[in-house]
């Protein structure tokens, strides 16, 4: 990214701005046992602090973007109830007027999301290329795959009978248990595994309607099902359907 050559740090001349601000960073600090003010009190500062900036003046920061790492739902909590999940960054006055890169996007048209991050890192293009041929090749044992938990806590996931089904179509099915406790998904090498070896990967709604696991599976050319039209659906527009996709 430092290598683009329409970059500058002259940003009275930039035509974006962006905002050296990692909202995830300081959310995952605050999420539990922290009150509202805690949860707040970066975003606060961080909106006072910009708005002092003549690059804001120009255009009420329409021209600045920031990137979340988390989704969009995590900074824009709805009350100034203890119990709400979140930080309230997104609603604050001049936040509304940025732009935010987020791992899943929402309803509101200056979110933008952006793929999960994967474990896989090239260093230049022929290793893309090599993959890719790799993943081609590979002999799928199975026709589809499921990695995951159960979520009994969420009264309309489909997760469990997801895991009843695989778990009666062994032959078919290979399931990698991710309830809490166990170890399995907490090693990209075991999900790959999987993955690589199943043909169709089941993709329910997580904690949000997308899941890393999504990219998980294309990286593995392993096809992901959708339960849920939000899954994918205007989700990624950003970045993916624009390159042709």
């Amino acid at each position: 990214m430092k290598k683009y050559e329409c970059l500058t740090n002259d940003s009275s001349i930039a035509s974006a701005v962006f905002v050296p601000f990692y909202a995830g960073l300081d959310m995952s600090m605050y999420l539990w046992g922290y009150n509202i003010s805690v949860r707040d009190s970066a975003s606060l500062g961080l909106v006072k602090w910009l708005a002092e900036k003549p690059e804001w003046k120009r255009m009420l920061g329409r021209d600045h973007f920031l990137v979340a790492g988390r989704i969009a739902w995590d900074f824009r909590r709805q009350t100034d109830n203890e119990s709400d999940w979140g930080s309230k960054l997104r609603f604050l006055p001049e936040s509304k007027n940025m732009s935010m890169l987020s791992i899943e996007s929402s309803s509101w048209n200056n979110d933008f999301a952006i793929p999960y991050p994967t474990c896989f890192h090239p260093s230049k293009e022929s290793e893309i290329f090599e993959w890719q041929d790799r993943m081609r090749r590979q002999k799928r044992q199975y026709l589809f795959s499921f990695a995951g938990a159960p979520r009994p806590e969420y009264q309309n996931s489909i997760r469990g009978k997801i895991i009843d089904e695989c778990l009666a179509s062994k032959n078919l099915c290979k399931l990698l248990d991710c309830n809490y406790g166990a170890t399995n998904c907490d090693n990209p090498v075991n999900v790959m595994r999987v993955f690589q070896s199943s043909t169709f990967c089941l993709q329910p709604p997580g904690d949000s309607y997308t899941r890393r696991s999504i990219f998980d599976s294309i990286l593995a050319g392993c096809i992901p099902v959708f339960f849920h039209p939000d899954g994918d659906d205007y989700k990624y527009t950003f970045s993916l359907y624009g390159n042709g996709i």
